[in-house]
C-alpha cells in the first residue's frame, strides 16, 4: 500500500497532484469541488471536509470513499466495485447509486427517511441521525441506529450487533434473534424482559430499568449504570462482570462480590482465569456499586483511622 497525503493544503483540483503508482490518498481539509485526477489504481480515498456536490470521476478501482462534511445530496456515480462508504454529515437524501458490491455503509447524519437503494450485500450499517425508518431491512452483522426515534424493535432482522442507544424504546419485545451485542443506553426501558438468550454484553445504561427480570442467561458482561433498581437479583446460573453504579440499590444475593469500579475488569479477568481451569465451575459475580445505598453503607461501615495517610486516601478515593 502506498500512501499520498494531500490533505490540509488549500486545494481546489487534484489534478496531476497524485502519482500513478499511489493505493490510498488523503486529500481532506480542502476546497476540493470534483474528485477528478484520481488516478487508476487508487482503491481508497478519504476526502472529508470539502466542498464535494458530487461522488462521480472516480476510477472503477476505488473499493473505499471516506467522504464526510461535504455537501453531498446523492451517491450516483460511484465506482462500480465499491465496498464501503463512510459519508458521514452531508445531506444525502438516497441510498440509490450504491453498487451491489457493498459491504459497509455508514451514513450518520444525514437526510434519508427509507431504505430504498441499499444493497443487501451490505452487512454492516450506521444509519444514526437520519429521519429513516428501517423497515424492510435485510440480516445484518451489525447495525448502529441511534437517534433516529426508533419505539420498537419488532421488525427488525436476524442482526449479531446493535446499538440503538438514544431512542424512546420502551420494551425489548421483537428484539431480533441471534444478537450478542446490544446497546441500548438512553431510552425509555423499565425491564430488560423480551431480551433474546445469546446476549453477552448489554449496556442498559440511562434508562429507568427497576428489574433485571428477562436477562438473558448468557450474559458475561452487563452495564446498567443511572437507573431505577433497588436491589441486584441476578439468576443464579449466571457468571457475569457488571457496572451498577448510581442505581438504588439496598440488597443484594450472597454470591454477588463488590470491587471498585477501576478494579472491575482486573477482577473479573482473575476470576475468569481461575474458572477456565474448572471443568463446570461455579457461576461468578463481580460488580461495581458505587453511589448506590448499599455501597455508602459499606464505606460508612469500614474500620478505617480517618486521621492517617490511609484514612485520608480512602475518603479521596470517593470523591474526587
Amino acid at each position: 500500500m502506498k500512501i499520498h497525503d494531500l490533505s490540509d493544503r488549500n486545494l481546489t483540483s487534484l489534478v496531476g497532484m497524485i502519482p500513478e503508482d499511489i493505493t490510498t490518498v488523503f486529500c481532506n481539509n480542502n476546497k476540493l469541488t470534483s474528485l477528478e485526477g484520481v488516478p487508476h489504481g487508487v482503491t481508497s480515498i478519504h476526502c472529508g471536509k470539502n466542498e464535494l456536490t458530487t461522488l462521480e470521476g472516480l476510477p472503477d478501482s476505488v473499493k473505499r470513499v471516506y467522504c464526510s462534511q461535504n455537501y453531498l445530496t446523492s451517491l450516483e456515480g460511484l465506482p462500480p466495485n465499491l465496498t464501503l462508504i463512510c459519508c458521514d454529515f452531508n445531506d444525502i437524501r438516497s441510498f440509490k447509486g450504491l453498487p451491489e458490491t457493498m459491504l459497509v455503509v455508514y451514513c450518520t447524519g444525514n437526510s434519508i427517511q427509507t431504505l430504498e437503494g441499499l444493497p443487501k450485500s451490505v452487512h454492516s450499517f450506521n444509519c444514526s441521525k437520519n429521519p429513516i425508518s428501517l423497515k424492510g431491512l435485510h440480516e445484518l452483522e451489525s447495525l448502529k441506529c441511534t437517534n433516529i426515534k426508533l419505539r420498537s424493535l419488532e421488525g427488525l432482522p436476524r442482526i449479531r450487533h446493535i446499538d440503538c442507544s438514544y431512542n424512546d424504546i420502551q420494551t425489548l419485545k421483537g428484539m431480533p434473534q441471534g444478537v450478542v451485542n446490544f446497546q441500548c443506553k438512553h431510552n425509555s426501558l423499565t425491564t430488560l424482559e423480551g431480551m433474546t438468550n445469546k446476549v453477552e454484553y448489554i449496556d442498559c445504561s440511562y434508562n429507568d430499568i427497576v428489574s433485571l427480570k428477562g436477562i438473558s442467561l448468557s450474559v458475561r458482561t452487563i452495564l446498567c449504570k443511572n437507573n431505577k433498581l433497588t436491589s441486584l437479583d441476578l439468576p443464579p446460573q449466571i457468571s457475569c462482570m457488571g457496572d451498577f453504579r448510581n442505581n438504588y440499590i439496598a440488597r443484594i444475593s450472597p454470591d454477588v462480590e463488590i470491587v471498585d469500579d477501576g478494579r472491575l475488569e482486573d477482577r473479573w479477568d482473575a476470576i475468569h482465569n481461575y474458572r477456565s481451569r474448572f471443568v463446570n465451575p461455579d457461576p461468578a459475580k463481580v460488580v461495581s456499586l458505587e453511589f448506590n445505598p448499599i455501597w455508602w453503607h459499606k464505606i460508612r461501615t469500614e474500620t478505617v483511622d480517618w486521621a492517617s495517610d490511609k484514612g485520608i486516601a480512602h475518603v479521596l478515593k470517593y470523591i474526587v
